[in-house]
């Protein structure tokens, strides 16, 4: 370690354009990374990629929050001092002027140098002179339960900064990050059987979901729920990073970025979410307007009896209106807030159509290490769009009673997710039309 510090700072020799670009792109993400965490966690401060592009220093910065600013330039030096040196010597390598290296504390311009530089070939005047190249890595952790936490570590990095800072529960999350962590495993793990390697990414797992246990960061009932996609993904990495264990470094430290810049560009070009379709059916023996009666408003429902309403799942307990007609507002109580539903159609007794002004949390976290758990998806993610009630009188004078949800999640992938809301949504159409139809009867 001692010596790769010395070769980072060396002014003198030269350094390779595959060096120079590895090691410049890793210690500019590290960089905006540091200054995230200082502007974001130390201090209630703005911070964005574009400061970079301003004058240095940045009033935005240091506008009335000097420790800040001194914090951020303390962190600054030695990244300047190391991005300096790199570029004097892969400018003396390319066979080019390395007083150009001046321009490298000049915003703009500074990566424009970058570029140049790193897309250069080692002249021939000089390519008799002894390269400075990066010394041995440390030692690859290939025994013990090493491959599972060193997986760990990284996937922990991951997640927090999807969950955390972005609030991003897309399929970087749940597919990419996953791979990573059984490519890292299959690869520090690679002098052993599949079976062995994903005994590995099983341990890695159960750490990082205990982790999110112990730290509030989820509750049980939502990594059950990401568990049938994350334990897959995870072996399918395994064995890739198993067949790429030969191929020294580079392809972990690829992977890594990989998945960081589609982590911070997944917000960004990700398209709305998709809006989805849920009807549920009941038959009713009762005539068309009594069913009506009893879907408009109705009391208290029975508390549930099923596993998931029980471990977290919003519910529905009752309903009421004030008022008739288009118009008005419904309310639909749940145990975790009420949905605001002005309507928009009153077709009595055959179809009650409304809009969903305000939603309240899906579910209510259930984690045995933590009496109350804000995850990010509790917010704005589940969002129902539209809803209606449709009564369809039968031959038998029954009515066919039809509930119909319109929603949107915001999870990703949205063709598993999609699964599980669809199948939440339907319990809890049946959890309402059951109660609809029972008071009709009666």
């Amino acid at each position: 370690m001692r010596q790769t510090i010395a070769w980072l700072f060396d002014v003198h020799g030269r350094v390779s354009r595959r060096d120079y670009f590895r090691w410049g792109v890793g210690l500019m993400v590290a960089k905006l990374l540091i200054d995230w965490a200082t502007c974001t966690l130390l201090f209630p401060r703005p911070w964005s990629p574009l400061l970079y592009l301003l004058a240095v220093p940045s009033a935005a910065l240091r506008d009335g929050v000097d420790l800040q600013w001194w914090l951020m330039a303390l962190f600054a030096l030695p990244f300047c001092w190391i991005g300096a040196a790199l570029t004097m010597r892969r400018l003396r390598d390319a066979g080019g002027n390395p007083w150009y290296t001046v321009f490298f504390v000049v915003p703009i311009i500074n990566l424009v140098l970058f570029a140049v530089a790193a897309s250069l070939t080692t002249s021939t005047a000089v390519s008799s002179t002894p390269k400075s190249t990066p010394p041995a890595a440390l030692p690859w952790f290939a025994k013990g339960v090493w491959p599972a936490a060193i997986a760990t570590i990284a996937t922990a990095a991951q997640v927090w900064l999807a969950i955390g800072p972005l609030e991003t529960y897309g399929g970087v999350l749940f597919l990419g990050v996953p791979f990573l962590q059984g490519f890292l495993v299959g690869f520090l793990a690679r002098d052993r059987e599949f079976g062995g390697a994903g005994k590995q990414m099983l341990i890695s797992a159960g750490l990082s979901m205990a982790g999110l246990l112990l730290l509030g960061g989820e509750g049980i009932v939502c990594i059950l729920m990401a568990t049938p996609i994350w334990l897959p993904m995870g072996l399918c990495g395994v064995l890739l990073g198993r067949a790429a264990a030969g191929s020294g470094r580079r392809p972990v430290v690829s992977s890594l970025l990989i998945v960081l810049a589609a982590q911070l560009a997944e917000p960004l070009i990700s398209p709305p979410p998709s809006t989805f379709e849920v009807t549920t059916e009941v038959v009713v023996t009762a005539p068309a307007q009594r069913v009506w009666d009893s879907l408009v408003t109705f009391g208290e429902i029975e508390p549930p009896e099923e596993t998931f309403f029980r471990m977290g799942i919003a519910y529905p307990v009752r309903a009421t209106i004030e008022g008739r007609g288009p118009g008005v507002v419904r309310r639909c109580s749940f145990n975790t807030g009420d949905f605001v539903e002005p309507i928009e159609v009153w077709d009595e007794p055959r179809l009650l159509s409304f809009v969903v002004e305000q939603c309240p949390q899906p579910m209510i976290e259930w984690n045995p290490l933590h009496d109350h758990v804000d995850a990010a998806h509790l917010h704005g993610f589940f969002a129902a769009k539209r809803g209606q009630f449709e009564l369809v009188p039968q031959a038998d004078g029954s009515t066919l009673l039809r509930g119909t949800t319109w929603y949107a999640h915001g999870l990703g992938p949205e063709p598993y997710w999609t699964l599980w809301s669809d199948w939440l949504v339907h319990a809890i159409h049946r959890r309402v039309l059951e109660h609809i139809r029972q008071r009709a009867e009666r």
